[in-house]
């Protein structure tokens, strides 16, 4: 969901962006599945966020899901993506690196990736299932 907070169009008035740029943009977000929120102002934007929090907390977590009819290849560059830092990009070049994500996985710490994201994706590799920690130091 991208949220635009003041008067978009009126903004446009006053720089040098084309309408039609902005309407292309809102097109391509539509067509990849991405909600486009318009508010007046920070106090909107902060209700708008609490709601969604509610919203949130009611629905419980959403675990991303693969289509039924994926091929494996596309299952598993989606389990290694899910990880923190590693994108789709990422994922096909450990999976290149490494053949199998069990492989990538088992080798996770050889990932070239900063100590921060290398912190994050090994607490939630190695911690016990149901030990309820969290993960505000990494955000």
């Amino acid at each position: 969901m991208v949220v635009v907070e003041g008067d978009l169009w009126g903004e446009l008035r006053f720089r040098k962006i084309s309408p039609n740029a902005v309407l292309g943009a809102q097109l391509a977000l539509y067509a990849m599945g991405v909600g486009l929120i318009y508010t007046e102002d920070k106090a909107h934007t902060g209700a708008l966020v609490c709601l969604a929090a509610k919203r949130s907390e009611k629905q419980g977590v959403k675990t991303p899901t693969v289509k039924k009819r994926a091929d494996i290849k596309t299952m598993q560059v989606a389990l290694l993506a899910s990880l923190p830092g590693i994108g789709p990009k990422r994922a096909e070049q450990l999976l290149k690196k490494y053949g199998t994500p069990l492989n990538a996985l088992l080798n996770y710490k050889s990932w070239e990736l900063d100590e921060k994201r290398h912190a994050l994706i090994k607490k939630i590799l190695e911690t016990p299932h149901g030990e309820g920690g969290t993960l505000d130091d990494f955000f």
